[in-house]
């Protein structure tokens, strides 16, 4: 996999665990 592709797949989940961690807290 490239590694431009897997970075932005794991800002992704980042932001989104983030998120989920915003709407709980």
């Amino acid at each position: 996999m490239d590694t431009r592709t897997a970075n932005k797949s794991k800002a992704v989940c980042y932001r989104s665990s983030i998120r989920r961690r915003e709407k709980t807290g």
